[in-house]
């Protein structure tokens, strides 16, 4: 789902510097919120997922801004940003990079495809087969791509935001769930309301939105960019008791859940009855 954090980087957190992350998490939102407009929720689960060192799954129709967001996203974060449209014809290695011969050394050296970058667009990824689909299961579960025995790190910190088409659309390769699991959340744009569609209507170009997303950025430095995201990273533990965290199931609300009878995935787990 998401890198996992060394027990270094785990300082715990406390009320004022959580406060301190909300203030700044309010100013990237209200910087996206200009160029995704009418969306603020959901721009605020995007970006809560990303500093949770978690991918995002986009699931909408085409041309609802999720490209747009993407590339917001990574500008406001000061990543490197890299897009992928997947196609039914698209091969792994086009995705993770390839060993080719080099004449000059006479061996093979490996080239790097664009999933080597910090955030990924894999745009349309259920247009692409199920083979292509898994090439991204490493990447995205241990931040680095295995090309003939060899391991190659990818940059820190890496992302990777897919869009898919409802699969009522022709065309389209259900995600397994093995790819699914990768994903820390699953989000819908969805269509703008009325008084969005018309600011949309009666407003700038995409370029133009990104131009003054940079501009946001450099003005708002201390609270957006790279700093911001590097001390996120940092923080990821709380001062909630630990027994709030782990102990509060009981043991009446376990057989509960046995009793309603638990539903994993697709598969429905039998209910049965504890006699202990």
């Amino acid at each position: 789902m998401s890198a996992r954090l060394d027990a270094s980087e785990s300082p715990v957190v406390t009320t004022a510097q959580a406060r301190e992350a909300a203030d700044r998490l309010g100013v990237l939102v209200a910087g996206l919120s200009e160029i995704i407009l009418g969306k603020e929720d959901v721009l605020r689960l995007a970006v809560t997922c990303l500093l949770a060192r978690g991918h995002l799954l986009f699931e909408d129709l085409p041309g609802v801004g999720k490209t747009l967001l993407s590339q917001a996203l990574a500008q406001a974060l000061g990543l490197r940003f890299r897009r992928v449209q997947f196609t039914s014809d698209l091969l792994p290695a086009d995705i993770l990079g390839a060993n080719m011969y080099d004449r000059q050394s006479g061996g093979f050296v490996f080239h790097p495809g664009p999933v080597f970058a910090q955030v990924l667009l894999a745009d349309e990824i259920n247009r692409a087969t199920p083979k292509t689909q898994s090439a991204l299961l490493e990447a995205m579960e241990e931040g680095r791509v295995t090309c003939d025995g060899e391991s190659h790190a990818l940059p820190a910190p890496f992302f990777v935001i897919a869009t898919q088409n409802p699969s009522t659309q022709m065309g389209t390769f259900m995600l397994p769930e093995s790819q699914l699991d990768r994903f820390l959340m699953r989000l819908a744009l969805g269509v703008p309301d009325r008084a969005a569609e018309r600011s949309i209507l009666q407003g700038r170009d995409r370029r133009e939105a990104l131009r003054e997303m940079r501009q946001f950025i450099e003005k708002n430095a201390e609270y957006v960019g790279p700093r911001f995201a590097a001390e996120a990273r940092k923080m990821h533990k709380g001062e909630a008791d630990e027994r709030s965290i782990y102990g509060e199931a009981s043991d009446e609300e376990a057989e509960a859940l046995k009793d309603e009878g638990i539903e994993f995935g697709r598969i429905p787990w039998p209910k049965y009855k504890h006699d202990g």
